[in-house]
């Protein structure tokens, strides 16, 4: 685009992302190179410069607080004397030819339904769940034709690594950037040299290096899934005379996330996992039916709880459909945890890309919280989307290869002493008596 906007001065490296013809972008840039300044100033020159009528443009970041806290003050300082209507509340700015561009969160995907746009930037899109792309936001810009910016920092071998492979093989209809520090010259020498000295090899070349092969710091299963890589197959087809089995995660706020196998002679195929919000009991027992569940069921404890609205706890309402619901056993999540790691490590062990990629994404990205007062990880899981998928392998994993049961208590044992009575006198009755049996531990 040869015009921008006028109080923008785009760094060097960015003035052929702004130039590009192609419909399509993904910006792979090290931290602090200005990917997001300049993403959001090709919202606002494509706004300006659009020829349709009330064109709608959107930001989003993987969360609504984020988009608030990365965005909104680059959109209202880039937009002074271009707009005409700002509503803080739903983050929305008009400009003077009645464009409009508003931002959003990745993490409720459904928010977006019903609404139509004309370009959109993804920032750090391997936060969000993947379907949010090819469900919703491809669709809305379908008919008019619009145009989409990925930008982000490697994050392993996500789905952001797949939509740079994917724009890197079609070079037409993929505009591509990629920035390393080391190349980009934005950071100097001295202060590159300076991080690298204080953080380690993994995280810098992820960073600042744009490494997508870098190990994703606090990642729980990134090692045993890339370990597992040859066991990721784009398809496995079910097997019509095994059942197949399903254990679900019940998240508050009607999350629920599930994942779907089949035991076979070699080990176990998972062949669907699925996320979804705001179903009842009946809606979740449609889908598994949909998706050809006919094995059995496995809740977790908190599926025994009965519901103020209906009465009935999940597993009452699982077992009316005609479900063989069973509760998985109690573990701490980090002996959890720990049986997922040696259940995706296990050889026979398969996953279908096809019907699990959401769920392997999730996987890959589940990690440990960041504690930013301490600097160091938390013992604790973070909570975000991938945590329903996390929780729910793990339930799968527990009812698959179920820790060993306790050792059984000791068994105690009653065996009376033998009490030698002298002569029975009434003063030996009274000794004798008093005594009581002891007793031995066998």
């Amino acid at each position: 685009m040869s015009e921008l906007v006028h109080q923008y001065a785009p760094r060097a490296q960015f003035i052929p992302f702004h130039k590009r013809e192609q419909r399509w972008s993904v910006l792979v840039c090290h931290r602090r190179a200005g990917k997001t300044v300049s993403a959001v100033n090709d919202l606002i020159a494509q706004a300006l410069h659009t020829e349709k009528k009330h064109a709608r443009y959107a930001y989003i970041a993987p969360l609504y607080s984020q988009a608030k806290s990365i965005a909104w003050d680059y959109l209202l300082q880039y937009t002074v004397g271009l707009r005409t209507y700002v509503n803080v509340s739903e983050l929305t700015v008009e400009l003077f030819n009645g464009s409009r561009i508003r931002l959003y969160g990745g993490d409720n995907p459904d928010a977006l339904r019903g609404i139509y746009l004309d370009g959109v930037v993804l920032d750090e899109p391997a936060q969000m769940k993947p379907r949010l792309w090819t469900e919703i936001l491809l669709p809305l810009l379908s008919d008019r034709k619009g145009f989409a910016v990925f930008i982000g920092t490697p994050s392993g071998k996500n789905s952001f690594y797949q939509t740079v492979q994917l724009a890197k093989a079609n070079p037409h209809e993929w505009y591509v950037l990629e920035l390393k520090a080391s190349e980009s010259k934005i950071i100097d020498d001295e202060e590159l040299a300076r991080l690298k000295f204080q953080m380690d090899e993994d995280e810098y070349l992820q960073e600042f290096e744009c490494s997508f092969t870098a190990a994703i710091k606090g990642s729980y299963y990134g090692k045993a899934l890339n370990a597992a890589e040859s066991r990721l197959l784009e398809s496995i087809p079910t097997d019509p005379l095994r059942p197949v089995h399903t254990a679900l995660d019940l998240g508050f706020r009607d999350d629920c996330a599930g994942w779907m196998w089949q035991r076979t002679p070699a080990g176990v195929d998972y062949v669907r996992a699925f996320s979804i919000s705001g179903y009842a009991v009946p809606d979740i027992h449609s889908l598994l039916l949909e998706n050809g569940h006919t094995g059995d069921l496995y809740l977790p404890h908190d599926a025994m709880a009965r519901s103020m609205q209906t009465g009935r706890s999940v597993m009452e309402q699982f077992v009316s459909m005609g479900h063989r619901p069973r509760l998985v056993g109690r573990l701490t999540v980090q002996d959890g945890i720990q049986a997922v790691r040696q259940h995706i490590s296990d050889k026979g062990v398969r996953f279908s890309l096809e019907g699990c990629r959401e769920g392997i994404e999730a996987i890959r990205q589940y990690q440990r919280e960041w504690n930013e007062q301490t600097g160091a990880f938390s013992q604790a899981p973070k909570h975000d989307w991938t945590s329903h998928y996390a929780d729910a392998l793990r339930y799968a994993a527990l009812s698959i290869r179920p820790p060993k049961a306790a050792a059984p208590a000791t068994t105690i044992k009653a065996v009376p002493r033998v009490v030698e009575i002298p002569k029975l006198t009434l003063e030996g009755l009274w000794e004798s008596n008093k005594r009581t049996p002891t007793y031995e531990r066998v």
